[in-house]
């Protein structure tokens, strides 16, 4: 009985700890998109974008596309592994 409720309070520290990863992975990828975006509006805005973009070898594209890419990817990514955790989806043993 009592490996059993060891077993339980393992298995709920995990799950917490799970859980706590993929908010802080939300937020840091949260953050680092916010500050592309900020930092290329301000570029934009401060009407210094010529000059920035003749330095830059690859020029970026919409601020907001890249946003919901990320994001998107992110989701996508908690989905498959919500799924593989509940064994709805058949991996590789």
């Amino acid at each position: 009985m009592n490996r059993r409720k060891s077993a339980e309070n393992m298995t709920s520290n995990l799950n917490i700890c799970l859980w706590m990863m993929g908010i802080l992975n939300f937020i840091t990828i949260l953050f680092l998109v916010t500050t592309i975006v900020l930092t290329q509006n301000r570029i934009a805005f401060a009407q210094e974008a010529r000059t920035f973009l003749e330095e830059l070898a690859v020029a970026p594209g919409k601020p907001e596309v890249r946003l919901v890419i990320v994001l998107g990817s992110y989701l996508l990514i908690c989905l498959l592994i919500w799924a593989k955790r509940d064994d709805t989806i058949q991996g590789t043993p």
